[in-house]
């Protein structure tokens, strides 16, 4: 009759099962660095005649951006392609944008 005050009985244990396995991430391939190495800077960046100093500075923030985190990635042909894009926005870097601030070395930041 009273039903509602009586105590329910827990749930048996439920033996432990373990999650199934994670399936592996497919595996990211790297263009061949060795063909990196003989593209000019400009290609490298997709940096085009005509294009303005703004235009030059925002496209080289995001491939340093996503270079410079690639650059402590484990696998090894990241690092490397990483390394030879961070060398291509320097050299672009100092060939476009440097002569456009004051003074040599960039004083007028």
């Amino acid at each position: 009759m009273f039903s509602f005050f009586r105590k329910k009985k827990a749930p048996p244990p439920v033996a432990f099962q373990p999650p199934p396995p994670v399936p592996p991430l497919p595996e990211r391939r790297s263009p061949e660095v060795a063909a990196l190495r003989h593209r000019t800077s400009e290609d490298l960046c997709g940096i085009a005649p005509g294009m303005g100093g703004e235009e030059i500075h925002a496209r080289l923030a995001r491939l340093f951006r996503r270079h410079n985190r690639a650059a402590s990635s484990l696998d090894e042909g990241l690092r490397a392609e990483a390394e030879i894009m961070l060398e291509a926005i320097v050299d672009i870097r100092l060939r476009y944008l440097e002569k456009d601030e004051d003074g040599p070395g960039g004083a007028g930041r």
